[in-house]
């Protein structure tokens, strides 16, 4: 096997601040919660149309506030006794809860400044700072809650429009997501002059790989690979797939040797495009990551041997 990497592996935590809840976990979501921020429940139904518009209003503004609001959703469908006791007559409806109950509250669809007006007379003005937004996308990002990281991060690009941390931070969080496509649309908003940007270049290798290996891995694809090397030791681009493959399940060292195989075969197949390959893992898995300098270090002894 081969050895240990050090990349950093994103754990799944989450900042907890939207969530769907229902009569079992009301109390624990809404009225232990409002003891310590404040809670906005949003009553809604599939069916609703004004709903729809509604939800991600208070979504949007709940990101804002930076943890100091949280939104929890109620399908009246699911938990019609809940909406009875609060006395829901008529949907969207919102309720804001402090210290374990209700302190104010509307029923219709308003507009995004009337939201955020009913908000901040319950909560005060939100804190849009560039550096506590970004701040609180990074967390997300952190924790494994991909979807409010790239919200936060959206929020951030809109106040500043060419920062490289916020470009490169909503890229990287689309290729978590698989969009591929919407991660390259970013990067290239990247000013030319900043091109050479480490993180910049970093990003841009992960989408090339990506766009080289869009497929599901499965292990009978890998051992078919291995399989036509042994058969054929000469097949580089058998290699250069088992490689592609072995990077997507995160087996880097591994790898790495498969196309180091392949270069010690024929350093020149294909106008040295293994080397390129081995290169351009180096970029996405970062410069100065340990098993990127492992491998350079391999590579150089048979390159220079």
């Amino acid at each position: 096997m081969a050895e240990e990497t050090n990349l950093d592996v994103n754990d799944n935590k989450s900042l907890d601040t939207i969530k769907d809840s229902n009569i079992n976990n009301f109390s624990d979501d809404v009225i232990e919660s409002s003891k310590t921020s404040i809670v906005l429940v949003d009553f809604w139904a599939p069916w609703c149309q004004p709903c729809k518009q509604l939800t991600p209003l208070l979504e949007k503004i709940t990101h804002q506030y930076n943890g100091k609001i949280k939104l929890v959703k109620i399908n009246i469908d699911e938990n019609q006794a809940i909406a009875s006791q609060m006395g829901v007559q008529s949907i969207p409806a919102v309720f804001a809860f402090k210290d374990g109950k209700p302190i104010d509250g509307f029923m219709g669809s308003i507009t995004e400044n009337e939201i955020l007006g009913f908000v901040e007379k319950i909560a005060g003005k939100k804190d849009n700072t560039l550096d506590q937004i970004l701040s609180m996308a990074q967390e997300c990002q952190t924790n494994g809650n991909i979807v409010e990281a790239i919200n936060f991060f959206k929020e951030a690009l809109e106040l500043e429009t060419e920062n490289i941390i916020i470009i490169c931070g909503l890229a990287e969080c689309y290729l978590k997501e698989k969009n591929i496509l919407e991660a390259e649309k970013i990067i290239n908003t990247v000013p030319k002059n900043k091109d050479n940007n480490i993180d910049v270049i970093r990003i841009r290798a992960l989408i090339e790989i990506g766009n080289q290996s869009q497929m599901t891995i499965s292990n009978e694809d890998i051992n078919i690979l291995k399989t036509k090397i042994e058969k054929n030791p000469t097949d580089h681009q058998s290699m250069i797939d088992l490689s592609l493959a072995l990077n997507a399940i995160e087996q880097f060292d591994d790898a790495i040797d498969i196309i180091l195989k392949s270069i010690k075969v024929d350093k020149e197949w294909n106008d040295k495009f293994a080397q390129k390959q081995l290169l351009k893992f180096f970029d996405a898995w970062g410069i100065g990551s340990k098993v990127s300098l492992s491998g350079r270090r391999k590579l150089s002894a048979i390159l220079f041997s």
